[in-house]
């Protein structure tokens, strides 16, 4: 009957959007002179902060402001800005040259590769495909290496497999999208980081605090969303070849096709690591030899205005080995997956929109560890409806909609049990824009779980803009979440431990709250930033994963705190001609109930520094970039095997890690359309000593591979190029 009750109030919420009146807007596209539509074109009211972005097809639509008339600018990287003037309502189609001269002079514009918004409600930092070539970047989970808001790190010392931390929690309380659909749930949070290969990538969104509720009620430390290549923004030839130093080798093709009002788009991966090492001798493989194969095909259909669709397949398998004879790693995926997005334009009432997003996948997942292997097959279904329309005039807009999770789960091994979960819900969002100097977005979702019954998830975020150069934003909410305790931590199995796991852990709930402020600057005539983050969050309840006894693995619901406190403060600044600086603080305050003891949570560390110096030469023939971490201690749970490691201090009954440093860096030049790319990470060399414990042992009780803290392998050099064939 509930079930009943939402769909039915989401659907009259439909039919009274319906019956708006038309909104004060100017609407129109944006295009090159080939008639190619421009994705991305930036459209600001002139003297203002009004504005929006071209959609896929080109397409636009923008509020009039309360001074009117005005002129438009429309602007795009490489491309020559206008300003068009506007005078009435209409249908503005906007022609963009490609190059901008003046007497054989060329003027120059500076992107920056990563950039915070000065104008959406939420906290977003933008993360280009420019920023991510800064580094190795061969998956997703390797993204991060220049950015200093997610944290990365491994999960154990025989897989390799890295983890992602945000505002001092775990990679699974941020929502990891693909285009604004799941990406990462269930089953693929294990090794999830690792299926999306970097060159696949066209920008990733970090959005910090609670997300938007039209995207879903699981985010609570924020919402990491992908930008795959898609056929109107990919090249029509891109070739992406990788050898590193630990045998690594990667290859990366992305074609991309036009035939009619249809384009297409193949996104092709394959890796593979023969080369065993074992550079400790502690008779155990320093990372996982295997292979991987992944593929993307997508269709887009672009001949009508009011009418988008676009469609696609992917299939990847993926096979590891890692180990050694006496505890053997075995890790294999096999995924399939169906994705869909359609979206209806009312050209005879501008400003409103409806569309349907699906998602359809198949995971096969089998690991051994040692002896115990676990194995599992996930089924999962993703629908989501939304409606956007507005409220008297496009300065109060709202979007509106249904969604449906369903995950059947058949596990094997470790546990063996079958389970479906299911999750229907509503959403509304309303977004006030009237203002210059204010914005605000306010949502509300309620959802039904087929098991724990009905939650809410309340959420809401507010924008100034006290300044042009300054913004201050605040946000709250509410996450809501069923864990799935082994797959996420994974890397415990990695180890001889005891696993205690009930059958009854109730969903995790916790808020969020916090804030931040931007200020842009001029100094010696040249731009910069600098911004601050401070956000605070309280479980309700939490799965507790629990290694603080040798030998002992367990898992319980939360009695008692469990909080994280995170501190961030950024500065970005053009040096010098072609020199960039970004430089990044952030301490961390995590704490959780253990067995009734209120601890640091462990391997988080409390403090960390990023340094990254970005050098590009006038012709951008050349690009050298050097990145330093310091990264802070963190706690490691006791252990007797921990007595003499000299890398810990031993304080107040418990071990804390060292400080350490991390330097990567890397060289590449530009030849026309090939880049040749040359780097190195971990350049010092710092190194966990014997991050198996009682590796002598592999049969004893207390052996572990899960206490890692630091890099378990040394120096890694690779070299690398890219192909852009351009039209």
């Amino acid at each position: 009957m509930k079930r009943i009750v939402l769909s039915l109030w989401g659907m009259a919420c439909v039919l009274v959007s319906m019956a708006q009146t038309p909104q004060d807007y100017i609407k129109g596209r944006v295009v090159d002179e080939n008639q190619e539509p421009l994705f991305g074109a930036n459209i600001v009211w002139e003297e203002t902060t009004i504005g929006t972005v071209s959609d896929s097809e080109g397409f636009y639509q923008i509020p009039v402001p309360a001074e009117y008339p005005k002129n438009l600018v429309v602007s795009y990287v490489g491309f020559q800005s206008q300003h068009v003037a506007v005078d009435q309502w209409g249908h503005y189609h906007v022609v963009l040259s490609e190059s901008v001269s003046l007497k054989g002079v060329d003027v120059k514009a500076k992107v920056n590769t990563s950039e915070l918004s000065m104008v959406n409600p939420l906290n977003v930092e933008k993360i280009s495909s420019k920023e991510l070539e800064k580094a190795a970047c061969c998956n997703l989970a390797e993204s991060f290496e220049t950015n200093a808001s997610i944290d990365v790190s491994f999960s154990d010392a025989m897989t390799g497999a890295r983890q992602i931390q945000m505002l001092g929690l775990d990679g699974v309380y941020s929502q990891i999208t693909q285009e604004n659909m799941p990406l990462i749930r269930g089953l693929s949070s294990a090794y999830g980081l690792g299926f999306t290969p970097g060159s696949w990538i066209e920008s990733i969104q970090v959005a910090k605090g609670v997300g938007s509720v039209v995207n879903g009620f699981e985010s609570i430390t924020g919402q990491i969303n992908l930008e795959l290549y898609k056929p109107q923004t990919a090249f029509p030839l891109f070739v992406n070849g990788f050898v590193s130093s630990e045998g690594k080798l990667e290859k990366n093709i992305i074609i991309a096709e036009k035939k009619g009002d249809w384009k297409s788009a193949t996104l092709l991966h394959a890796s593979t690591t023969t080369q065993e090492h074992d550079k400790n001798k502690d008779g155990f493989l320093d990372g996982p030899t295997g292979h991987q194969l992944n593929a993307i095909h997508r269709w887009e259909y672009t001949g009508n205005e009011d009418f988008h669709i676009t469609f696609g397949m992917k299939g990847m398998l993926e096979d590891k080995v890692a180990g050694s004879d006496d505890f053997k790693v075995e890790l294999g995926n096999n995924i399939v997956e169906f994705f869909s997005k359609t979206g209806w334009r009312r050209l005879a009432a501008p400003g409103k929109s409806m569309g349907l997003q699906t998602n359809f996948r198949y995971h096969e997942f089998e690991s051994l560890f040692g002896n115990k292997n676990y194995n599992a097959t996930q089924y999962s279904t993703y629908l989501n409806y939304i409606y956007q329309s507005y409220i008297g005039n496009t300065d109060h807009t709202y979007k509106t909609g249904l969604s449906y999770y369903a995950d059947a789960y058949d596990k094997k091994g470790i546990i063996d049990s079958t389970f479906m979960d299911m999750v229907g819900g509503v959403f509304w969002e309303y977004s006030y824009t009237g203002s210059d100097v204010f914005s605000a977005v306010v949502g509300l979702r309620a959802d039904y779980h087929d098991t724990h019954g009905l939650f809410n998830t309340p959420r809401a975020h507010l924008k100034w803009n006290p300044t042009d150069d300054m913004v201050v934003r605040l946000s709250g909410g509410r996450g809501f979440r069923t864990a799935q305790p082994l797959v996420e931590n994974i890397g415990a199995l990695a180890s001889n431990r005891t696993i205690s796991l009930p059958s009854d852990l109730l969903p995790e709930v916790a808020n969020n709250f916090g804030g931040n402020i931007t200020q842009c600057f001029y100094l010696f005539g040249r731009e910069g930033s600098v911004n601050a983050d401070a956000y605070y969050t309280l479980f309700e309840n939490q799965m507790i994963m629990d290694q603080e006894t040798a030998g002992a693995l367990s898992f319980y619901n939360l009695n008692g705190e469990s909080t994280s406190k995170v501190l961030q403060l950024d500065f970005n600044y053009e040096l010098l001609e072609g020199v960039d600086v970004k430089a990044s603080y952030k301490t961390q305050e995590v704490i959780a109930t253990f067995d009734g003891v209120e601890k640091f949570v462990p391997f988080v560390p409390k403090q960390r520094l990023m340094l990254n110096v970005a050098y590009e030469t006038f012709f951008e023939d050349w690009q050298f970039d050097v990145t330093l971490q310091h990264i802070g201690s963190s706690r490691i749970p006791n252990h007797e095997d921990l007595a003499d490691n000299t890398q810990l201090q031993f304080q107040e009954g418990e071990y804390w890690s060292d400080p350490f440093q991390k330097v990567n860096a890397q060289i590449t030049h530009t030849l026309r359309s090939l880049e040749v790319y040359l780097g190195g990470e971990n350049l010092l060399d710092y190194k966990q000593d014997t991050p198996i414990l009682s590796h002598q042992n592999p049969t004893a009780a207390d052996f572990d591979a899960s206490m890692v803290w630091a890099p378990t392998m040394g120096r890694m050099f690779y070299l690398g190029f890219r192909y852009k064939f351009k039209k």
